[in-house]
């Protein structure tokens, strides 16, 4: 019984850390909704495109009021692929991430006379720690339609599924501070690694 209690007080300790997640996702929603509501007081664009591979777009800065900062990230990347990333800051922290990744291939029965299409979207989002660290909770939605069926709708109606951040958060963090940065379009194709 004497070996039983240091474990005990060692879970009664980490049971609010566990819950923390939850109470954070609660409070970036609730940031997230303040901004989208927000109207912006400054903005800049940098447009970019990459030399070494087929990458380019715009990069969308907007400051607001009380230290709330966005950066959203639109291109393409290959023939195939649009990315949207959307970064929200509080006082030069990052809170959270939406990112919408939308491809397409050929279907196997496409042929030169009637081409077809399967075309995917992916949308993940990242909520980050206090500090803008650490994800705490990785949320994925994804669907799949044939011939440009109505893809966002067809992804809006998936049930999100939680799962690992993975290396995917820390690269978007990132990214995501690289942008929150940039100046020109140098330093948008430095964030993602390209010339």
């Amino acid at each position: 019984m004497k070996t039983a209690l240091p474990y005990l007080a060692m879970i009664c300790l980490a049971a609010p850390a566990m819950a923390e997640p939850g109470e954070r996702v609660t409070e970036i929603r609730k940031w997230y909704e303040t901004v989208q509501k927000a109207k912006h007081t400054a903005e800049r664009k940098i447009a970019f495109e990459a030399s070494s591979e087929p990458m380019s777009g715009d990069v969308v800065l907007r400051d607001y009021d009380d230290g709330w900062k966005t950066v959203t990230a639109s291109y393409g990347a290959g023939d195939h692929a649009v990315i949207d990333e959307h970064y929200y800051y509080k006082n030069g922290k990052l809170f959270f991430a939406y990112v919408i990744t939308t491809y397409w291939q050929f279907h196997p029965d496409s042929t030169d006379e009637k081409p077809k299409t399967i075309d995917t979207r992916t949308e993940d989002r990242y909520y980050y720690d206090d500090k803008g660290e650490t994800c705490v909770r990785r949320l994925t939605r994804s669907a799949t339609t044939e011939a440009g069926g109505k893809l966002t709708e067809a992804v809006g109606k998936k049930e999100q599924k939680e799962i690992d951040p993975g290396d995917e958060a820390k690269d978007h963090r990132k990214e995501a501070l690289k942008l929150l940065e940039a100046k020109k379009s140098a330093d948008v194709l430095a964030a993602y690694g390209v010339e």
